[in-house]
Formats: C-alpha cells, sequence, structure tokens
C-alpha cells in the first residue's frame, strides 16, 4: 500500500490545483538570478521564460509560457511551471509518458520580453509525478485508462469501465491544508508629474490573511478591463511570498474602469481576493498660454538671449510636463526646434539676430501635447558701436630721438552689445587709419618709438559682432630740432676793457637729446660769428648775459647774441657800442 499512496499524493496534488482554477499540471520552479558579474539581481522585476521541450535539449517545444517576478534581497525568486501566460502549447496537452522532456529557463534581467537562454535540464522526478495523475493502473484496482478521478477530502473516487462498482471509492491520504484566504483593499489612485515613469498609477493594498496551511508559492494582483481577472491574464503582477499585508501598484490608462483582485497560491491551489472596481481619471488636455517675448540682450559671441515664458491655466486633471517648439515659420510644432523645460514654464534661450521667430509653450500629460497661443517677435539687429577719440595732450622725448604719448578714447554707444569697450588705438602718418595700420591695444594707450618732426592721425576703434567702429580723427604732431632764435639786447656797464653782453632765448631749436649751446659773439667787423670771439654761456633757458673782459678802450665793437644745437647756428640781431677811452 505504500507504493499507492505516494501515487495518490502526487495524484491528489495534481488535480487539487485543477480545482482552484489554475493548469491541473503544475509544479513549483526556484532559482536565484545573477547578473553577468555573478552578483545576485536583487529586489527587481524579472522576466522569464519556461519552454517544455521534447526529446533533447535540442527538441521540439511543447509548451512555453511568461512570467514577471520579483527576486528578494538574495535574486531568490519562485513561480509555478504552468502557472504564467501560455505562448504556445498546452501543459495538458503532454503526455509525460512517451518520452523525456528538458526544462529550458530564459531571463530579461530588465523584466521584459527580451530573454536570454540560461538554460536546459532534463525533467526526471516531476514528469513521473505528473503522468501519475494519469496512471494506467493503481495496486489491487483493475484501472484500463478510461478512468476518471474525481477528489472528495481524503476519498478518490475512480469511475470508469475499468472498475468492478461505480462510482469506486479509495480511501487514501491527501493533502491535508486549504488554499489561502487573502482580500483586496481599497484603490489609491496616483497622478504624478507626466513623464516620470510610474506616473499615472493605481495602489491596491492586499492581506494574506491564511495560508492555509501550506507554504505560499506566489502572491501578487490580478487586473483587467473585465469583471473576475485571473491569474492567466495579462495584468497579472506578483509580489513577494509571505503572509500579511502588503501593496501593489500598476499603471493604467485615463478614463477606464479597472477590475482587480488580489491572490494568493499554494499546494492546494489560488485563493481570490474579493473583487474591486476603479475607474481612473479622465485625464484632460491641458490649457497653456504662451507668454509674449520682449528681453534681449546680446551675448559675448553675438547671438541674442531672451527668455520663453508660459503660464498653465488648466493642467487637465495631471500635472503636465511643459516645453516649448519655435521656428522661423508659423505654427511651430513637436517636429521643429524644441526646448523641454520638464516642470519649469519658464526657459532662457539663444537666438539669432535680425531674425523673426514663432514660438508656442506646450503641455503634455497622459491625455496628450496641448499647444499654446503663437508669438511672434523679432530679435535686435546687431549695431556698431559709437567711439570716441580724446585729444592728444602731452608728448614725451624719447631716446631715438624719437616721443611717446598716451591715446585714450571711450565707447559712447555699444550698439546693443553690453561687452562693448575700446578695442584699441589705430594711427598712421596718413589720414583716416585703420586696423591694418599701426595698433595700440588699450594697455594705457602707451605709443611710443614716435619719430620727431612727423604729422600722426589717430583714431580709437572696438570691435563687436556687427563689426570694427572707428572714433573721430584726432592729429597730432611731434616737434622737429630748428635752429634756436635769440635776440640780443643792448650792451650796459660798458668800462674801457669790458661791458655786460645781454641776450634772451626766443626758441631753443628743441634739442633735447645733444642740447644747444648760447653765448656771445664779438667782433670789430661787422655781423661777427662763431669763428670770432665767443663768450659761451652754455645751455640756458630764457634771457642770459655775459661780462666780457679784454676789450681794447675806446674801441667800436660788433656784438650778437648766438644759438647753436644739431640743426645749426643761429644769431640774433647785431648791436654795436664802443668801450670808454
Amino acid at each position: 500500500m505504500k507504493k499507492l499512496n505516494f501515487i495518490l499524493v502526487f495524484c491528489l496534488a495534481m488535480l487539487t490545483f485543477a480545482q482552484a482554477q489554475i493548469p491541473p499540471q503544475a509544479f513549483n520552479y526556484s532559482a536565484v538570478a545573477r547578473n553577468a558579474a555573478g552578483q545576485p539581481i536583487a529586489t527587481a522585476t524579472i522576466g522569464i521564460q519556461i519552454s517544455i521541450l521534447k526529446s533533447s535539449a535540442l527538441g521540439q517545444v511543447m509548451y512555453a509560457e511568461n512570467h514577471f517576478v520579483n527576486t528578494d534581497a538574495f535574486g531568490l525568486f519562485n513561480l509555478i511551471v504552468g502557472g504564467g501566460a501560455t505562448q504556445s502549447g498546452s501543459m495538458n496537452s503532454i503526455d509525460w509518458s512517451n518520452d523525456d522532456y528538458y526544462l529550458k529557463v530564459g531571463m530579461d534581467a530588465n523584466g521584459g520580453t527580451n530573454f536570454l537562454t540560461m538554460g536546459t535540464t532534463q525533467l526526471l522526478s516531476v514528469p513521473y509525478a505528473l503522468h501519475a495523475a494519469t496512471a494506467d493502473s493503481i495496486v489491487g484496482i483493475p484501472m484500463d485508462g478510461s478512468e476518471t478521478v474525481i477528489i472528495a477530502g481524503n476519498d478518490v473516487t475512480i469511475t470508469g469501465s475499468g472498475t468492478a462498482a461505480d462510482p469506486y471509492i479509495v480511501n487514501a491520504s491527501g493533502p491535508t491544508g486549504n488554499i489561502p484566504v487573502v482580500s483586496t483593499g481599497n484603490v489609491i489612485e496616483i497622478l504624478e508629474t507626466f513623464g516620470g515613469g510610474l506616473d499615472f498609477y493605481l495602489k491596491v493594498p492586499h492581506v494574506v490573511s491564511s495560508d492555509g496551511g501550506e507554504t505560499i508559492l506566489s502572491r501578487g494582483v490580478c487586473y483587467s478591463t473585465s469583471p473576475n481577472p485571473t491569474t492567466s491574464g495579462s495584468g497579472t503582477q506578483y509580489f513577494n511570498n509571505w503572509i500579511g499585508a502588503d501593496t501593489s501598484q500598476f499603471n493604467v490608462e485615463p478614463n477606464t474602469t479597472y477590475y482587480i483582485r488580489a491572490f494568493a497560491v499554494n499546494a492546494r491551489g489560488t485563493a481570490y481576493g474579493n473583487e474591486v472596481s476603479f475607474t481612473t481619471t479622465d485625464v484632460q488636455l491641458a490649457t497653456i498660454q504662451t507668454n509674449p517675448v520682449s528681453d534681449f540682450s546680446i551675448t559675448y559671441e553675438g547671438t541674442v538671449l531672451s527668455n520663453f515664458s508660459a503660464q498653465l491655466l488648466d493642467d487637465g486633471g495631471q500635472p503636465p510636463l511643459f516645453g516649448f517648439c519655435y521656428a522661423t515659420s508659423p505654427n511651430p510644432t513637436l517636429n521643429d526646434i524644441v526646448l523641454n523645460t520638464y516642470t519649469s514654464t519658464t526657459t532662457s534661450i539663444t537666438l539669432q539676430p535680425n531674425t523673426t521667430y514663432y514660438v508656442r509653450a506646450y503641455a503634455t500629460n497622459s491625455a496628450g501635447t496641448a499647444f499654446g497661443n503663437q508669438v511672434t517677435f523679432t530679435t535686435p539687429q546687431l549695431q556698431l558701436a559709437t567711439v570716441v577719440t580724446d585729444p592728444i595732450t602731452d608728448l614725451y622725448p624719447a631716446p631715438g630721438p624719437s616721443y611717446y604719448t598716451y591715446f585714450s578714447g571711450s565707447v559712447s554707444n555699444n550698439g546693443g552689445w553690453s561687452y562693448a569697450n575700446i578695442t584699441g588705438f589705430c594711427y598712421s602718418t596718413s589720414p583716416n587709419p585703420t586696423i591694418s595700420d599701426n595698433i595700440v591695444i588699450p594697455n594705457g594707450g602707451f605709443a611710443g618709438n614716435l619719430p620727431i618732426g612727423q604729422t600722426f592721425y589717430v583714431r580709437a576703434y572696438t570691435t563687436t559682432p556687427a563689426g570694427t567702429a572707428y572714433g573721430n580723427e584726432v592729429v597730432f604732431s611731434t616737434p622737429g630740432i630748428t635752429v634756436p632764435e635769440v635776440v640780443t639786447n643792448p650792451v650796459i656797464n660798458i668800462q674801457s676793457t669790458s661791458a655786460t653782453l645781454n641776450g634772451e632765448i626766443n626758441n631753443s631749436g628743441n634739442d633735447l637729446w645733444n642740447g644747444s649751446d648760447f653765448g656771445f659773439v664779438v667782433s670789430i667787423n661787422p655781423n661777427p660769428t662763431i669763428s670770432d670771439l665767443v663768450f659761451s654761456v652754455g645751455n640756458v633757458e630764457g634771457a642770459f648775459s655775459f661780462d666780457a673782459w679784454g676789450l681794447e678802450p675806446a674801441t667800436t665793437y660788433y656784438v650778437r647774441a648766438y644759438g647753436v644745437n644739431s640743426a645749426g647756428e643761429g644769431y640774433g640781431n647785431q648791436v654795436v657800442f664802443i668801450t670808454a677811452p
């Protein structure tokens, strides 16, 4: 009788599943999901595909199903082979008695249906236990394969032409537990900002208050747009296999009625909680207004900086995502240039100058994308700046001989470019200098090595994205070296052998590098020169005099002041005086 009882236990387990509304042929499967590095894929939803192959690991697929399960902190997950979403074949059609069968497992670690084969293994004891459900005979009871087995508590009723009585009762030990006790709680609708992933979903609390005396194999909620959803439908979400309260959540569509039931599965079958129906919010298109565009500034690169803004008038029932679409043609759409601002209704934008644009704000929620009114604007055209060149006030001698000076100027109008400033100065010995001539950058405006006796033309300039603007032209000349200009003043203190000679410098000749020599030339002949008697006073300024000695008494003398520099000799007017007897 031990062999009979062993077979009946498996037979009863399979048929008990049939009473609980899941496929009559099913068995539990547990595994640990790992990533490519060998680390457990913990607390995640993964996709599993189970396939039953006939004859070999590469044999015909007799049955295939998909599961979407949650792993625990160690990557462990459980599922019921035969309880997933059927993809092909039927478990009920498999004849476990006439061939070898193999279990092939595929996995999508991202919870999708891009399954990567994880391995294939031969089924051993499980198929034979399933075969026991259609056993050809039970020890001590004649059977011909046409019998029907009906479970009633711990009794097994076997009817058919191969039995001596109808019904035929056999006492046996079957499963002693019950299906779990589960309930579905009140549904909570969540409408978060559109586009955040799980942004429109339902949260469903559920409670497994009893495991029925058997281990919970799986639990969760099933939902559908039709009443009485089951785990065989596409809307099934599995959860952790424990007793107690928990909450599931899943994405939904707006303005749709859903029917939701919690479920729990043990060896006795699947238990469903009470059905809850819920109609989601009828989300409408948002209403948004595009604000005028008016503030512009020129960037350093020469583009136009502005701001787009909008006002949300009605979110349509769900907080939307915002953005702007713009183009150089009317009625821009999402096929034109798009700025996604997400939860903000304002953004900075860089545009081309002197261009007409069309812009519309938009708002997207679960109902779709709504566009605001169209706003048209033209960005400003870049203008040349207005520059002023300051007069040259000071020249300073420098080696060479040469001069140096300082240029200065200002920008009186930046042409709309806030970064405009004096870029430099250009100068030349010809009028209207440009940046192709001599250039001085505005490092103090220093201009050196200016030759003496030259006339220069200078203009300040600034370069902006609109181009180079020149200031007014300023003309200046560096002094040249000339022959000194002197005046001979009357002679005083005339004695018989001495007299005081007087002179004055009108122009020293500007020989700042070699200097000048001033004094008097005296002769008894008219128009004396430095080849005659010379009385030098050196390099002086203004009026000068000299007490001349060694003159002859009662003699007529001719005297002239003189100045000598590198440009030559300069003589003053001639003065005549007679020494005393």
